[in-house]
């Protein structure tokens, strides 16, 4: 177990086929040597930035999750890694190396 969050719940409400439930959390608990677990493309997943960033880097993250999320998450992490300016050019650079070793499925040029 990651982590453990007991609520006593105070209202739930009908969003699509959903319920969002709101509670008031009671105790929390977690474990300090655990990956993060994640919430991603319907299942889960315990790829944290740092995995994320070594696939791209590596050009080994499957082309299928490059989508404008993933975009978003490299500038972001580049960004507060390195700094705005610094980060642009290696933003630029991945970006180019990664769509360049996916010629083949990119269907827009950057």
């Amino acid at each position: 177990m990651v982590a453990l969050l007991v609520c006593k719940a105070q209202a739930a409400h009908l969003v699509g086929d959903h319920y969002l439930w709101l509670g008031n959390v009671e105790m929390a608990w977690h474990c300090k040597n655990a990956e993060p677990l994640l919430y991603w493309r319907r299942t889960y997943r315990s790829l944290g930035d740092e995995l994320f960033l070594k696939a791209f880097e590596e050009l080994t993250l499957p082309y299928e999750y490059w989508d404008h999320e993933a975009h978003l998450r490299l500038a972001w992490n580049y960004i507060k890694e390195y700094g705005k300016e610094a980060a642009t050019p290696l933003v630029k650079s991945g970006i180019q190396k990664f769509n360049e070793v996916n010629k083949d499925k990119v269907s827009c040029n950057y």
